[in-house]
């Protein structure tokens, strides 16, 4: 997630992108280069590659310069830039493949890929990182044991990355992950809506899991506007 300063950093650089302004996608690629790399790891990992350093950072500038001709499509209040365009990236990894056909990772990357990676690379790599938190965090460990209780792995997987997404200040979150699941928006819509009735489901018939009704992965933002609504 980029911070509230960086965050209005990036929106006055893809307005200037969008402006015109040729400088812009440079000092982009310079002011959030640990960003735009993990990306682009992200991108390597969901079509089965492990990139090379080099190639890491071409595609990073490359996307940069993309973004010269298509940075005004980009909302501000939505997704990052690389989120937004990420079936753009994952295409140009694609692409790739071939180009660097002796190269092998870094053994360098793994370390900075597995600190600023956030979760989303693939279901099990969000569902890993998801156990792992949960390990060390008892409510987050209730959190899974209703999930897991109601819902399989890929929609697990789907609520997550959902509820992340939201929280980031996604404005359409389902727009930004039905790519990588193949699904329409709306139907991403849909599951994660019975995703989250069935785990509310579940929770009204556990007590001890009462305090966990109102939390944004279950959709108790929601649930509150609807009662207010009503």
């Amino acid at each position: 997630m980029v911070e509230s300063a960086k965050r209005e950093q990036l929106q006055k650089l893809m307005a200037a992108i969008a402006a015109g302004d040729r400088m812009a996608p440079f000092k982009l690629r310079m002011a959030f280069d640990t960003e735009l790399k993990a990306a682009v790891r992200r991108a390597g990992v969901e079509v089965g590659r492990a990139l090379p350093s080099d190639e890491v950072e071409a595609v990073a500038t490359d996307f940069c310069t993309w973004l010269i001709s298509h940075a005004a499509a980009w909302r501000p209040d939505g997704a990052l830039p690389w989120r937004w365009a990420w079936a753009h990236l994952t295409t140009q990894v694609r692409k790739n493949q071939g180009y660097w056909p002796l190269a092998a990772a870094d053994p360098r990357d793994h370390d900075i890929e597995e600190t600023t990676v956030a979760a989303g690379i693939d279901d099990a790599e969000i569902l890993h990182t998801f156990a792992k938190a949960s390990g060390t965090h008892a409510r987050l460990a209730r959190v899974r044991q209703v999930l897991e209780a109601t819902s399989g792995p890929t929609d697990v997987a789907l609520l997550l990355e959902y509820a992340e997404q939201s929280e980031a200040g996604d404005p359409s979150p389902s727009h930004t992950i039905s790519p990588r699941y193949e699904l329409s928006p709306d139907a991403v819509r849909k599951r994660v809506q019975r995703a989250r009735d069935r785990a509310r489901q579940h929770i009204d018939g556990h007590p001890e899991h009462a305090d966990l009704a109102d939390l944004p992965i279950f959709g108790g933002r929601m649930v509150r506007r609807r009662k207010r609504a009503a």
